[in-house]
């Protein structure tokens, strides 16, 4: 194997590491995304029963 052959396999090799880490990271990145809008989601639902339950409070 010649010293150019084995600088581009490892050129190849750090690049596909580089790309995996990157993919890691925007799963990551969207996994949290996902998870911050669920409790988005959960959080607006209760404040909503709460008011409702206040303006049910209110017209008694």
């Amino acid at each position: 194997m010649s010293l150019l052959n084995f600088s581009l396999n490892i050129s190849h090799f750090h690049i596909d590491i580089q790309v995996k880490k990157d993919e890691e990271k925007r799963k990551e990145k969207m996994r949290r995304l996902v998870e911050h809008e669920q409790r988005l989601n959960e959080v607006l639902e209760e404040r909503n029963k709460f008011e409702y339950a206040l303006m049910r409070i209110n017209m008694q």
